[in-house]
């Protein structure tokens, strides 16, 4: 039930649908669609769980993709609370409870958001551990992923390229 990245038109969108569906308001967090969970309860084998994750961006301002890649944007923390629902108490078979039990997840999580913002902490009495990723680490991670792609494309090439040759296409 992703709601990372959110534009401030995605947000005002989402807003405007609490307040005429539920008359509240979602300050941090916008609804998404029920009909897809649907899928969840008919799973083989059923799911035991529902893995809620909650993230938090300093500023309120998500990371983008190009951030990511080029390491653009200054150091910070990044807030992560993750809560466990056991599936069977989960009503996926009747949608309009369903829809009522997610917007109770949902409202749960703007609390947490906004007590996150103004506090430094999600839930009271619940203490965070600090994960840290040094510079070696992250290098590393690009390395890997840069020689895999090229690895990969040297095989793909490799195969196209044999292929062709084999058809006649290409001397």
């Amino acid at each position: 039930m992703p709601s990372a990245n959110l534009t401030r038109r995605q947000l005002g969108t989402g807003w405007c649908y609490v307040k005429r569906a539920w008359n509240e308001t979602l300050l941090s967090t916008y609804l998404p669609q029920t009909h897809f969970l649907k899928c969840f309860s008919e799973m083989r084998p059923p799911i035991k769980y529902v893995l809620d994750v909650t993230i938090a961006y300093p500023h309120k301002m998500p990371l983008s993709l190009f951030t990511l890649s080029f390491g653009t944007r200054e150091p910070c923390d990044i807030g992560v609370h993750y809560k466990i629902y056991d599936a069977s108490d989960v009503p996926f078979e009747d949608e309009e409870k369903l829809r009522d039990w997610l917007y109770n997840v949902y409202q749960y999580k703007d609390n947490i958001l906004d007590r996150y913002y103004k506090e430094g902490i999600f839930v009271h009495g619940e203490k965070g551990n600090r994960v840290y990723f040094p510079w070696w680490r992250i290098v590393g991670q690009y390395i890997f992923w840069l020689s895999s792609f090229y690895v990969q494309y040297r095989i793909y090439s490799f195969i196209v390229l044999h292929f062709l040759r084999s058809v006649g296409l290409i001397s």
